[in-house]
């Protein structure tokens, strides 16, 4: 079986990344990515391929998947026909090990943090006893910007570490050949989208970094990220607006121009989508946050 390399698709200031899922079906292929990923299932069954292990997966369940680890959350045939009755719902966090293994391995309080990252690499299933706490804080994590994320991940981290709760899944952290895929021209279309983003781009404009017709590209895109190019682009482009927003020195309307948008209507509309707020309470969550610390 081989499996797709996936690339996460971070933008520039973002060291954790969260997404909600509420789609027809999960991400399809098996794939592996350089990021970890704690991931709650809301709603949705199927079947969980996570390194060398199979495993049925239902609402409530979650699973730590470590580095490059090759996994994939498969749902039944019955969610690919858009039956109304059926989700597929999730909060997925996804974070680079490598920011805090080297952190850690200095902090002996935070030994029991290292440990369980560093059994990822076999894929964790956490265990139902602290499901309702975990889905709780992550979705209170969700909701908090800045480095509030930061610190809020390590404290459900720590819960996880230390409630013992835990089964490793996988017996082998290589158990599929793998493949690397066309990174470099990923990389490249990241690179131009995040020194251009706040200008007009057109999809074959954005295709011909690839080297791709419009149609090919926006397959490869798609298959290798699980979003469509436009989404992509948006979310670039409110996470600029974030930015300027949190810097304290943009309104609204200015960090929409200056982020790309063309349509304040639009850019309200995209914003609350992607972050779940609307600007002013963006806004306000930063200066509350801020107003905490001092």
């Amino acid at each position: 079986m081989q499996a797709f390399q996936f690339i996460i698709p971070a933008v520039s200031g973002e060291s954790i990344r969260i997404e909600k899922w509420d789609l027809d079906h999960f991400y399809d292929p098996l794939h592996f990515h350089e990021e970890c990923q704690l991931t709650y299932i809301i709603e949705g069954s199927g079947t969980a391929f996570i390194g060398a292990a199979v495993r049925g997966f239902e609402p409530g369940d979650a699973f730590l998947i470590g580095k490059n680890l090759p996994h994939v959350l498969r749902n039944g045939k019955e969610y690919h026909f858009h039956n109304p009755k059926l989700h597929a719902r999730a909060i997925t966090i996804f974070f680079k090990i490598d920011l805090f293994i080297p952190l850690f391995e200095r902090i002996p309080e935070a030994m029991h943090i290292n440990k369980l990252l560093q059994r990822s690499v076999y894929g964790i299933r956490i265990l139902p006893a602290i499901k309702d706490q975990l889905y709780a804080d992550l979705t209170r994590l969700s909701k908090l910007v800045g480095f509030a994320r930061v610190t809020f991940l390590l404290d459900i981290l720590d819960k996880i570490a230390r409630s013992r709760c835990i089964k490793l899944i996988s017996p082998t952290t290589n158990p599929v050949f793998t493949i690397v895929g066309e990174l470099s021209k990923i990389t490249k279309v990241f690179d131009y989208l995040n020194k251009n983003f706040h200008k007009k781009l057109t999809l074959d404009e954005v295709a011909a970094q690839a080297f791709m017709t419009s149609s090919a590209f926006c397959r490869f895109f798609k298959l290798h990220t699980g979003k469509t190019f436009s989404r992509f682009l948006i979310e670039i482009r409110v996470a600029s607006a974030c930015r300027l927003i949190m810097g304290g020195q943009h309104n609204s309307t200015e960090a929409c121009i200056e982020s790309g948008f063309n349509n304040i209507s639009n850019f309200h509309r995209h914003f609350k989508n992607v972050t779940g707020m609307c600007p002013s309470d963006y806004k306000k969550s930063i200066e509350k946050f801020n107003l905490e610390i001092a």
